[in-house]
């Protein structure tokens, strides 16, 4: 009897594996919702090119082919181009993209047209094409499993913890409640650590926030040295122990950091008396706070799992041919511009709101000269593998210190303007979320010497608060403490003023590692 010849069923699930290895390798970061609409256009299109092969070779067994080597093409582009620029210096150059696209195409055409002319064995090739199909799908599912597997054990080990401090609400509240906007800048560093370390002086910048009616704490330090753990700590005005407790210090899911700063306490604190959330895009899907009441953007954009599924794509190699610049230095300019040129909208809304904008700047990519123009070739992907501290200073003079002049002048305006248009005058609170991390050592803690510490956690700190007796304030205050303040003040509250601390975590995000004498030499 004759063999039952096998379904096609491989480019179907090559259409699934990009998506589902993605989100395989950034499982602790990333939702299973925010595959589904990525997997759904990938199958879609699959299914519609499928329909049109079929119809052109009057064989399944080939259209399958074919298609399996379009999406083999098309989505390992990005993987076949970073392998190449780590042995190839020349193609992190502007225009290199011309080559890599078209050695990559034809590549692909070529085997396209042998895969094409194929008459025997197509069946056998199929059902090679399936096995091979089911075991990346099957290695991708395993790695998924075992880290769920992994992330209950730790938490069951931890489900007697629970958070025992207690948070009071606000007895009183502002006749005139003021706007508040929570602007964080990523990566900025504090004014001591840019003087004494790198020899910058800022002064004029600070003495500018001074004129406007700051206070600057100039011996801030960041409480984390991540993103993803400072700006929970400081929305939820609190450290992260009992996170910590309860899903276990060896855990490297940031799912429950996600959860903890879209349900920040601060958010519903101000809810409470009327206040209107708004966010803008972070360019970061942990801190992008999409369900806001208000989301700000230039309209429809990719969440970042699927910018990065894009990345891995010859779409970017094609916009980045004809632009001559690359598809992500783009996105991340007109991403910073576009807060810093709309926070100002925010004081023609009904008031009172609370705007939260995380802007990764002046962190890299390094997409702003002095002037606010896009910098020379050299600059923009040179500063990949950082090692030794000559190489530091190096980045620092060529990429961050323009970058970082700029967005200064730029946050003098955005504070003028939102002065200029505010009817009741607001809260503004300049943050960063963490200092530069460039020499630290993420594996081993003893290995980070002082300076580098000092590094990574000295912050830009300044406080715009109205009526405010900054007598109270200190240099040294640090974020987990923002809102303890501003509460206290303003809604009369009566939370505890936390001592300032600075916690390391390497690769497990829980591991905290109390730094704070070492930061503070």
């Amino acid at each position: 009897m004759e063999n039952k010849k096998p379904m096609v069923i491989h480019p179907f699930l090559f259409a699934i594996f990009p998506v589902l290895f993605l989100y395989s390798r950034n499982i602790g970061e990333v939702f299973v919702k925010w595959t589904l609409v990525p997997a759904g256009i990938t199958l879609v299109s699959t299914v519609l090119l499928w329909l049109v092969l079929v119809f052109l070779c009057k064989d399944k067994n080939r259209a399958g082919l074919l298609l399996s080597l379009f999406l083999a093409y098309f989505f390992s582009y990005g993987h076949f181009v970073g392998t190449l620029r780590n042995f190839w210096t020349a193609a992190r150059k502007f225009g290199s993209q011309t080559w890599l696209f078209s050695i990559w195409t034809a590549a692909f055409l070529v085997a396209a047209y042998f895969a094409f002319k194929i008459r025997k064995h197509t069946i056998n090739l199929t059902k090679i094409m399936n096995v091979i199909a089911f075991c990346l799908i099957g290695l991708s599912l395993i790695n998924i499993a075992t880290f769920q597997i992994k992330t209950v054990i730790l938490r069951q080990d931890n489900t007697d913890m629970e958070n025992a401090e207690k948070f009071p609400t606000a007895s009183n509240a502002p006749a005139s409640l003021p706007n508040i906007y929570y602007l964080i800048f990523d990566e900025h560093l504090g004014s001591d650590v840019l003087e004494e370390s790198f020899g910058y002086d800022n002064s004029r910048f600070l003495d500018q926030l001074v004129q406007r009616g700051f206070f600057v704490a100039n011996k801030s330090r960041a409480n984390y040295v991540k993103t993803a753990l400072s700006l929970p700590s400081s929305l939820n005005f609190k450290y992260l122990d009992d996170l910590a407790n309860q899903v276990g210090v060896k855990s490297r899911d940031k799912r429950p950091l996600r959860k903890l700063l879209v349900n920040n306490r601060v958010f519903s604190f101000l809810k409470q008396y009327g206040y209107t959330t708004v966010a803008f895009p972070t360019g970061f899907h942990l801190t992008e706070l999409r369900d806001a009441d208000r989301y700000m953007s230039r309209g429809w954009s990719l969440d970042d799992f699927s910018s990065e599924l894009v990345n891995n794509t010859p779409v970017v190699a094609l916009i980045e041919v004809f632009s001559n610049q690359w598809f992500e230095h783009i996105c991340h300019r007109r991403r910073v511009l576009y807060v810093l040129d709309y926070l100002v909208d925010t004081t023609k809304m009904k008031t009172p709101v609370f705007v939260f904008a995380h802007i990764a700047c002046p962190h890299s990519p390094y997409v702003f000269d002095e002037e606010g123009r896009m910098p020379p070739a050299d600059v923009l992907f040179s500063w990949g593998g950082i090692k030794g501290k000559g190489r530091v200073f190096e980045q620092f003079n060529q990429g961050y210190l323009p970058q970082l002049k700029y967005l200064d002048k730029k946050i003098i305006e955005v504070v003028d303007d939102i002065l200029a248009n505010s009817a009741t005058q607001p809260i503004i609170i300049l943050q960063a979320d963490h200092g530069t991390r460039w020499l630290l050592d993420w594996e081993y803690s003893e290995k980070n010497d002082s300076e580098i510490y000092k590094w990574s956690f000295s912050i830009l700190n300044a406080y715009y608060l109205p009526g405010f007796d900054y007598s109270q304030l200190y240099d040294s205050i640090s974020p987990v403490n923002t809102f303890r303040v501003v509460f206290n003040h303003y809604f009369e509250t009566d939370y505890e003023i936390l001592e300032d601390k600075s916690y390391f975590s390497g690769l497990q995000h829980y591991n905290f590692i109390d730094v704070t004498e070492e930061v503070n030499k």
